[in-house]
């Protein structure tokens, strides 16, 4: 979900940016919410596959990817909380950004696919 339009011009990619922008501002459902953090620990889990080689952390280091943890915003963090049953108060809706633990992070996924399995939203 943060990459919805792969763009080709300096439009596309203003466009794209502001379109990611409002995305993580806004939230999502519950199925955007499991493909978004389905992305993010994929996005993790590769940059810690990278980290194990200098040159891996050499491009970390450069492109700003972390190995250790997840990276989201408020809403879409209460979104996620959301869909596996948490309550979730007023302080996510604040368009902050919080840094969850890639375990954490895989244990919610699981979670995650789990009951949309069981609702039939995903096979």
């Amino acid at each position: 979900m943060t990459r919805v339009i792969r763009p080709s011009s300096v439009w596309g990619i203003i466009f794209g940016k502001k379109l990611t922008y409002i995305a993580d501002r806004l939230g999502m459902g519950p199925d955007e919410s499991l493909t978004y953090l389905h992305q993010r620990v994929f996005a993790v889990r590769e940059s810690a596959h990278r980290s194990r080689h200098f040159a891996g952390r050499i491009y970390n280091l450069l492109t700003g990817s972390d190995s250790k943890y997840v990276v989201l915003t408020g809403p879409v963090l209460a979104s996620v909380l959301t869909s596996v049953g948490h309550e979730v108060g007023p302080e996510f809706q604040r368009p902050l950004t919080y840094q969850m633990p890639l375990d954490v992070a895989e244990g919610l996924l699981a979670r995650m696919t789990a009951a949309a399995e069981a609702e039939g939203r995903i096979r």
